[in-house]
């Protein structure tokens, strides 16, 4: 029951880890699986899930994902949707705030004395990565640190997929092999 969940820190709630230990504390089995954003996987697996008689599905979706969840609430099935913004009274969310969180990081990576800051984003095609460059520029610019001189950012994608490890990793080769490199690596 979600409901119950206002009683753990935010923090545990967001992450796998959190869900997993509150699921087990109900007798439930978690199930993880990635469609890396795949409109067909993501069919495939929306089809399964609504077939299996699960109880629930917590998604973070992608536009082509917004049709099926339909789907699975129609039969029953409860759906939320992670780190997505509201898009129904029938579909709870919970959420962080990526700007707020991203400014609170740089800023403390200020705090530290670091004024030049490796930004390692992902595609910018992403909600998520143009909230945390928005909040990553009001740190900075809040500081009176110009982001032109302050910042390298780079949009990581690997194999045109981003928010992967690769896609970390190259990134992160990029901002550390630039020819002023930071001193932080966000």
């Amino acid at each position: 029951d979600l409901h119950s969940f206002p009683t753990r820190r935010s923090s545990d709630l967001l992450s796998s880890r959190g869900i997993e230990d509150r699921l087990r504390e109900d007798g439930r089995l978690p199930m993880v699986s990635s469609t890396d954003s795949e409109p067909g996987r993501e069919r495939e697996l929306m089809a399964l899930l609504a077939s299996m008689d699960v109880s629930g599905v917590i998604v973070t979706p992608s536009a082509s994902t917004l049709d099926n969840l339909a789907v699975l609430a129609g039969r029953g099935i409860r759906v939320v949707l992670m780190d997505h913004p509201p898009i129904s009274a029938e579909l709870s969310t919970v959420s962080g705030d990526d700007v707020d969180g991203a400014r609170a990081a740089v800023e403390h990576l200020l705090s530290l004395g670091h004024r030049r800051i490796g930004f390692v984003n992902g595609p910018l095609t992403v909600r998520q990565s143009v909230d945390r460059r928005d909040g990553v520029i009001r740190a900075l610019t809040q500081a009176g640190l110009d982001p032109a001189d302050s910042l390298i950012e780079v949009e990581a994608v690997a194999d045109g997929v981003g928010y992967t490890a690769a896609a970390g990793a190259a990134g992160a080769r990029v901002v550390l092999d630039d020819a002023r490199p930071p001193s932080a690596l966000f």
